[in-house]
C-alpha cells in the first residue's frame, strides 16, 4: 500500500466517522424538536377541556358519582371529555414509552401535570376498563405514570 493509498484510506474512514456523527446529532435534534412539537399540540388538544373539567371538578378527588352527576347535566359530554383528555395523553405516553419523543424532555415538561392526571382520573379508567371488559385501555398512560412515580 503506497503512502498515497494510506492517505486515501484515512480520508474515507475519517469521512465515514464524521458522516455517522452528524447523522446522530441530526437525529437527537429532530427528536427534541419533534417532541417540542407534540408537546405543544397536546397542550393545544386539550387546553378546552382541562380547563372545562377543572371548572366543574377543579382539585379534589372525584368519583364515578361525581361524573356521572356531571353527565346527566350535560348529555354525557363530561365522559366524553375525559376520556379525549386521557386519550391525548396516552397517545403522548405511547410515543415516549416506544422512544418516538424524547423521554427527559416530555418529562421536564408534563411530569406533574401528566401523573395528576393519570391519578385524578384513575377511578375513570378502573371503571372504563371493567365495565367495557378492556384491561388495557389507557396503558401506556399508566405505564409512564408509574414510571415517573417511581422516580420521584
Amino acid at each position: 500500500m503506497t503512502p498515497k493509498d494510506k492517505i486515501d484510506l484515512l480520508i474515507s474512514i475519517l469521512t465515514f466517522f464524521t458522516t455517522i456523527i452528524i447523522a446522530y446529532i441530526l437525529h437527537k435534534s429532530s427528536i427534541k424538536n419533534t417532541t417540542l412539537a407534540a408537546l405543544n399540540t397536546l397542550r393545544e388538544n386539550i387546553k378546552e377541556i382541562d380547563y372545562e373539567l377543572s371548572r366543574k371538578f377543579g382539585v379534589k378527588d372525584i368519583s364515578m358519582a361525581d361524573v356521572d352527576a356531571e353527565n346527566q347535566n350535560d348529555n354525557n359530554k363530561t365522559s366524553w371529555e375525559i376520556k379525549y383528555l386521557l386519550n391525548e395523553y396516552e397517545q403522548l405516553a405511547a410515543a415516549i414509552n416506544h422512544g418516538l419523543l424524547s423521554e427527559r424532555i416530555a418529562k421536564i415538561s408534563r411530569e406533574n401535570v401528566l401523573v395528576y392526571t393519570y391519578d385524578h382520573y384513575l377511578f375513570f379508567i378502573e371503571n372504563w376498563r371493567q365495565s367495557r371488559m378492556r384491561p388495557n385501555a389507557w396503558k401506556q398512560l399508566e405505564i409512564l405514570a408509574m414510571r415517573w412515580k417511581k422516580k420521584e
